[in-house]
């Protein structure tokens, strides 16, 4: 993504409104280098650190306004929990999870999110997920603010068996057959291949 030595002016088309002053003041607490990065399938963001550098956050640019401010904030949480504690606790134990709670929190009930998130925001606070597409709750919840610029952008659990739909930049087109344990399996339409989804793969529906 291109650059910019003005915080506000980057960040802006990205968070909601009403949250970029607040944002800005708490990135420029903890020196580090911020990079928008272009999407990827694996993370929505992650925290870099090697002795003798500086910090590095990076947040994937596609993510919708919502989804990139809680990433945000998760990255960033990152970065204050290792100045406070070093290396010698877990990646998000407890020691994150509270530093966590304290970046997400200036955000939260001063309605700056949708009611419906704003509730699956506070649930997921209780306890953390290492990431947040891993609570089905807040991810279904978030995932319909991607509709804005995505209509047809939903879940695979969403979608009843015998339903077909298409994944992936090429858009292949798959059927959902059957639930197994934690996973959905889907057949390719043009190989005939069998595959085992996540439930909360984001997928367009035909």
């Amino acid at each position: 993504m291109a650059k910019s030595n003005d915080l506000e002016t980057a960040l802006t088309p990205f968070l909601p409104g009403g949250s970029v002053a607040k944002v800005c003041e708490m990135l420029r607490a903890y020196p580090h280098d911020l990079v928008i990065t272009k999407g990827r399938s694996t993370k929505h963001g992650d925290f870099r650190y090697a002795p003798g550098e500086r910090y590095k956050i990076t947040v994937n640019h596609n993510l919708n306004r919502y989804a990139f401010l809680i990433t945000l904030m998760h990255e960033l949480a990152h970065l204050v929990c290792h100045v406070r504690n070093g290396h010698f606790v877990k990646p998000h134990g407890a020691e994150w999870k509270q530093c966590f709670k304290e970046t997400l929190a200036p955000f939260v009930n001063v309605n700056l999110f949708p009611l419906d998130l704003e509730k699956a925001i506070q649930r997921y606070l209780n306890n953390p997920a290492a990431a947040t597409c891993s609570d089905v709750d807040l991810s279904k919840t978030l995932a319909l603010y991607d509709r804005s610029s995505h209509e047809n952008i939903i879940m695979v659990d969403d979608l009843p068996d015998g339903a077909k739909f298409l994944y992936g930049k090429d858009k292949r087109e798959f059927v959902r057959l059957n639930k197994r344990r934690q996973r959905i399996l889907c057949k390719e339409v043009k190989t005939g291949s069998d595959y085992l989804f996540s439930p909360l793969t984001k997928i367009w529906k035909l």
